[in-house]
């Protein structure tokens, strides 16, 4: 039974994020940008399945919030991908046994996604993020709260 539960668990994961993201969108631009909870699901499915499976689950993710945001097509998914790479490797290479360690390391990934996406579209797309709003940089606190609390959660339920 665990393990119907634990291939259940990895798609239910990325279709509640593009869920709660497509009706997160719908609030007003500076609500909108505080929550990304594609990169919520990225940092979990890396987390629990390592490097592999995380780049390709940011990938695909990163494709699935260009298309729901209509920005430059790619650039999400590459900032994405980058995300659950590190986050697998970073989880299975560090000591992060600790919840401290874990929300530390979920912070500076989190961080480094937002500023590469910033980055990338500001240098190569000439396309402006919003970097005068304060909620656009709330994003990696946010995500970090959301996931090691989720993190927790699942590895509770799993024990």
């Amino acid at each position: 039974m665990s393990g119907v539960r634990k291939s259940i668990l990895s798609p239910l994961i990325i279709i509640t994020a593009i869920i709660f993201q497509m009706l997160w969108r719908g609030l007003p631009h500076f609500y909108a940008d505080a929550f990304n909870f594609l990169s919520i699901a990225v940092i979990l499915l890396a987390l629990r399945h390592g490097e592999g499976i995380g780049a390709f689950c940011g990938s695909l993710a990163g494709l699935i919030q260009d298309s729901l945001t209509l920005h430059v097509f790619g650039l999400a998914g590459l900032t994405k991908t980058s995300l659950g790479f590190i986050v697998g490797l970073g989880y299975r290479k560090l000591n992060l046994a600790s919840f401290i360690n874990q929300v530390l390391f979920i912070f500076a990934v989190s961080a480094f996604e937002l500023l590469l996406w910033a980055s990338l579209a500001n240098l190569i797309f000439s396309f402006n993020p919003p970097f005068h709003l304060g909620w656009f940089w709330l994003q990696p606190l946010t995500t970090t709260l959301v996931t090691g609390f989720v993190f927790r959660l699942i590895n509770q339920y799993n024990d």
